[in-house]
Parts: structure tokens; sequence; C-alpha cells
């Protein structure tokens, strides 16, 4: 059966760290990541997604997806921007219907505001991304926090569960 996990929480939430420590664990999954595809179009994962870039990535990540499952993946982690609703309902909808996904789980983070700061800020080249200004990013970052945690993830946004993970707990499921 076709599956995809989405990543959902904030920058800084552990979701890239927790997907490579996961694909370690079960070999038998693939990740599709915007942010590798951004740096390898682009060459960096901070531009603006609600810029041109945003349709030939998706166009990328809808490839990748489909080519993991041409490949015999059963299970494919899609790590990628999704912090507005209608975003996740637009994936969950073109997940299932332009690559022929059967079900879809939410992973959300439930991270830490204090924690989603600190690795953050611990990024490679972040404060770059932000020509060096620490204050303009730790205002981006809690911004997007609030964001997260202001929009539901609900079901009816096309997933067939949610399930929740803090990634200090550093369990690894399915």
């Amino acid at each position: 059966m076709k599956t995809v996990a989405l990543t959902i929480g904030p920058r800084g939430a552990g979701k890239s760290t927790y997907c490579r420590a996961y694909l370690a664990a079960h070999p038998e999954a693939a990740l599709v990541s915007r942010d590798e595809i951004l740096l390898e179009l682009f060459g960096e994962a901070s531009i603006d997604p609600y810029t041109d870039s945003r349709g030939i990535v998706l166009r990328e990540i809808w490839r990748r997806v489909k080519k993991c499952f041409e490949e015999g993946y059963q299970l494919v982690i899609l790590d990628c921007w999704n912090g507005w609703s209608n975003e996740r309902e637009y994936l969950t909808k073109h997940l299932r219907e332009g690559c022929g996904v059967e079900v879809v789980v939410a992973w959300r983070f439930i991270t830490s505001e204090d924690w989603c700061l600190r690795w953050f800020l611990e990024k490679d080249n972040i404060l770059r991304s932000y020509d060096g200004n620490r204050e303009y990013a730790i205002r981006v970052q809690r911004r997007d926090f609030l964001l997260y945690n202001d929009q539901p993830v609900e079901l009816d946004q096309g997933f067939n569960s949610i399930r929740f993970i803090d990634p200090l707990q550093q369990v690894l499921f399915w």
C-alpha cells in the first residue's frame, strides 16, 4: 500500500533530524525533502516558498515521490513546508490524485518553542540566510512556531491518521 508520512512542525522542530534517524533504522522507507531539492536547484534552502520557485519545487517533489514508489518503496516520508491547513489539504489531495498514494499520515512534531529556537539557530548557515541578523532570525522562527500552533492538524485535511512525535523522546515508530 503506497503510504506517505508528511512531516508537520515549525522550523527547528527536529523534523529532518528525526527523518534521517528513522531512515537509518528503516531502510525500506524513502525520503523526499523539500530543503534538499531547494539546495540542489537553487543552492539554498531558505527561498521564499511563495515565489515561482514553489511550482518548480512541487513538480520535483511529485516526480521524486512517484519515482520512490516505482522503485518499490511502500513508505515515503515527505519533509516539506506546509504551515497553513490549506497547504496540507493541497499536498494530501495531490499525493492521492497525482501520485496514487493510498494512505497519508501526518507526523505532527510537538517540540517546545525553546527547543525549536535552539535547534533553528544551530542549523548551518541559518544566520547567513538572515544577513547575520540574529534578532530577525529569532522573530521569524517564533512567527513560524505560532503559525504552526494556530493551524490545527486535522484528519479532514486529507490524513488517514495523525501521529504526534516528540523528537526529544528519540522513539522511532511505525
